[in-house]
């Protein structure tokens, strides 16, 4: 799996634009594209979301990637960043390129399973109630599901962009609205491998967006989906009603994912970490500053990433690049240079997308989430030293990053 960053360089965003696009058509097996943009207004966010669109197919033409384009102003100084997801040549090939309802996705199907990758599915344009608008998006997904004979419990990875995501309206709290409604999704399946890994994050415009990616085995014994939990948190599903926010007896159900989920097959184990944030049990460490919140958010992390570890060399797999890529998610753009630090402190050389972003809690200051592959020691591919030295967190031992 690739995963890249192409960074806008240039005295506006259409030549901003110009460059990373044209950095994009040398880069291989594309099959995710999720950009971050500065927008001033609406007005400025859905005219750059339309010059993406049509450069994006200008480039691809008949074979596009999924793509989303997502409110956060990049924190590095540039109008636009892209997060380019690629596949290996053999899972290239098979691609499907498929449309519903103008929403593109793609379908790869190999001898061991069937993979869909789906992209900035939103509401009408014509719906103006937030509730109502994440149920037209989960409506949508249900029906490529259904259409491509995918079961919602094939969920292994969904990304839930939230405009104004802790703004109450009418008593409901926008990011509220969209638990109940993903409940309301979720109802019913039987999640026999835990609910998909997640990130609900704020957006500064635009409409509700999700991406997510699927998997569903053709042979189970050679593919292995895994839930992993962190014992430092109180499973999200399970948190109590005074944690979530909104009138009270309103009906109100739980946010709906794990803290991290693996999907072993091929001799790699890939490794998606949830947007992961300073919570302790079911609590904000909300009296504390973001260095604090920084460093128990990479605690949370690498609790869940020595189980993976841990199990990986039992079963004679090693680290490819440790962590593949980060994305780190600020309250306050004034913070950026010393989460900056901090993160590479630890993560030394990884690459990290930093966005501007209001977090699901108020309280909240930072969020991070990431991927983690494992090869098989017999096929791995030489890598550098990288990352020798950085800190490992066992038996959640804190560190401290200043």
């Amino acid at each position: 799996m690739l995963i890249k960053h192409i960074y806008g360089k240039g005295l506006n965003f259409d030549l901003q634009l110009r460059g990373v696009i044209e950095e994009l058509g040398h880069v291989r097996n594309v099959v995710r594209l999720v950009f971050f943009v500065s927008s001033a207004d609406f007005s400025d966010y859905y005219g750059k979301y339309e010059s993406i669109a049509r450069a994006v197919n200008e480039l691809y033409f008949e074979r596009p990637p999924v793509f989303s384009c997502v409110a956060q102003d990049p924190l590095n100084g540039s109008q636009v960043v892209v997060e380019v997801h690629g596949v290996c040549d053999r899972q290239y090939a098979a691609a499907m390129y498929k449309k519903s309802d103008d929403i593109a996705y793609i379908v790869i199907e190999t001898s061991s399973c069937r993979k869909l990758y789906l992209g900035g599915v939103i509401p009408d344009k014509n719906c103006t109630d937030f509730r109502a608008g994440c149920d037209e998006v989960f409506s949508k997904i249900g029906k490529i599901l259904r259409t491509e004979n995918m079961p919602v419990s094939s969920i292994v990875r969904q990304w839930n962009y939230i405009p104004q995501i802790t703004r109450i309206e009418r008593g409901a709290q926008h990011y509220q609205d969209f638990n109940d409604a993903r409940s309301a999704f979720y109802d019913g399946v039987d999640w026999e491998n835990g609910y998909p890994a997640a990130t609900g994050i704020g957006t500064a415009r635009g409409e509700v967006t999700v991406d997510m990616e699927t998997v569903l085995p053709s042979d189970r014994s050679q593919i292995v989906i895994e839930k992993i939990d962190n014992n430092l948190q109180v499973s999200a599903f399970d948190y109590s009603c005074h944690v979530l926010v909104g009138e009270k007896n309103s009906g109100k159900t739980s946010p709906k994912f794990e803290r991290a989920k693996s999907v072993a097959f091929d001799g790699e184990k890939l490794l998606y970490i949830s947007g992961t944030a300073a919570i302790r049990g079911e609590e904000s460490l909300e009296a504390t500053g973001v260095l604090q919140q920084t460093q128990a958010t990479i605690e949370n992390i690498e609790n869940l990433v020595s189980q993976v570890r841990e199990g990986a060399e039992a079963k004679n797999m090693a680290v490819g690049n440790e962590i593949l890529a980060l994305r780190v998610y600020l309250k306050y753009a004034a913070d950026y240079d010393r989460v900056r630090a901090a993160v590479a402190k630890i993560y030394p050389g990884v690459p990290a997308l930093y966005s501007l972003a209001d977090v699901c809690r108020d309280n909240l200051l930072v969020e991070i989430e990431g991927w983690m592959l494992f090869e098989s020691k017999k096929e791995r591919h030489p890598v550098g030293n990288r990352g020798a030295d950085r800190i490992i967190i066992n038996e959640h031992k804190s560190f401290n990053l200043k």
